[in-house]
């Protein structure tokens, strides 16, 4: 029985550890894995988020900048909200970020990204807030896949050559 157990665990840590969150049905356990991942970065946090109006992810991200985490933080710009508030941390880096304007409407940022020391990820199409989560119908998915770390971390360098910082 161990060895099947072994072989078991092995073969889907070659494939990456994946939790999926449905929203709002599951946003109390979404909140709670974000603040866990949150709370577990030791060097780096990049997050991209259209608003960061979440008392939770909030509180979170003061408590790792406490111990010296630095921390990354792309939104809308424009947008008011909680990343400005936290500028005054000296390991904070706060950038505004716009899409394209068109005759439809001004380009929104459509997308919600967590990375935690360039080993785990969050990724979603709702703003981590409380509000939207219980009022949207969406997912989160948090994984340590490389493949797909690898890829959001590309995300995340081509949305912060886009950005401006934010209190430009």
């Amino acid at each position: 029985m161990k060895p099947l157990i072994f072989a078991t665990v092995f073969v889907c840590s070659l494939f990456g550890a994946s939790e999926t969150f449905l929203l709002p049905d599951n946003t109390a356990d979404a909140l709670y894995g974000l603040k866990k991942a949150i709370g577990s970065a030791e060097k780096n946090i990049t997050l991209i988020t259209p608003d960061l109006q979440s008392p939770t992810i909030k509180k979170a991200l003061v408590n790792v900048l406490e111990h010296n985490v630095f921390v990354t933080i792309i939104t809308q710009k424009g947008e008011p909200g909680d990343a400005v508030s936290l500028v005054q941390f000296r390991q904070m880096e706060v950038m505004g970020v716009q899409g394209l304007h068109s005759d439809y409407e001004s380009g929104r940022l459509m997308l919600s990204l967590l990375i935690i020391d360039n080993r785990q990820t969050c990724i979603s199409t709702i703003a981590f807030n409380e509000r939207m989560m219980k009022h949207h119908i969406g997912i989160i998915e948090c994984t340590d896949d490389p493949k797909r770390l690898k890829s959001y971390q590309n995300y995340a360098t081509t949305l912060k050559e886009r950005a401006d910082p934010y209190l430009n």
